[in-house]
């Protein structure tokens, strides 16, 4: 009978065990992109270093991203489109999972990534430090572009909620259960994002493969 109600709400189990075992689960971990979030983010900030012009940094940034098939990806080429920029094409393009994206554009070195990429680079990004622990990035996914070796600029990515997520853990946690979310999120982003939904147990900067460990 369990099996039965939940495949009509979508849920499938592949054993029966599975669903005995779930009376003794105490934590229940969730990813966040997708599942807690909608899984469409947007770009919501895009500072550049002073002595740049915005629109030439934001065609470099857009053109690495072009390759890359990320949902972040998707919104930083969507709001280049919105601010008209052009793609270019990209050379020696590589991509590290769960980090960044590095490639030759219009002859320049151009590196788009985590801030964990940026350190792997040996770039510095404290230049940005005011702009990204400001009050209008809190919970925003923070990425980070640097052009011939020097950082470039900042970007705030922003995930909402499902409308559904904040309801569905206090339930959870109604019944007893503890929450926690893992994510590749940096550490200030999770802790916001924790806090809002009242999670229990919060692990950021996870790598991708990192995550079922």
């Amino acid at each position: 009978m369990g099996t039965g109600r939940a495949s009509e709400q979508g849920v499938l189990f592949r054993q029966g065990d599975a669903l005995q075992m779930l009376q003794d689960v105490s934590v229940i971990a969730f990813d966040k992109t997708g599942t807690l979030t909608m899984g469409h983010p947007d770009v919501v900030g895009f500072e550049v270093r002073e002595t740049l012009k915005r629109k030439d940094v934001l065609r470099l940034v857009a053109s690495i991203e072009a390759t890359s098939e990320h949902p972040i990806a998707g919104a930083i080429l969507r709001y280049a489109e919105s601010q008209g920029a052009k793609i270019s094409n990209v050379e020696d393009f590589t991509a590290a999972a769960g980090m960044g994206a590095e490639g030759i554009v219009s002859g320049q070195s151009v590196v788009v990534g985590a801030d964990r990429f940026m350190q792997k680079k040996g770039i510095d990004i404290s230049s940005f430090d005011q702009v990204t622990t400001g009050v209008d990035w809190v919970g925003k996914t923070t990425l980070y572009a640097a052009i011939d070796g020097e950082i470039a600029a900042a970007i705030a990515v922003s995930d909402p909620l499902k409308p559904t997520t904040a309801s569905a853990i206090a339930s959870l946690k109604a019944s007893g259960l503890q929450i926690a979310m893992i994510t590749g999120d940096g550490q200030s982003t999770a802790d916001a994002i924790g806090a809002e939904l009242g999670i229990d147990h919060i692990v950021a900067g996870v790598m991708p493969d990192g995550k079922t460990a």
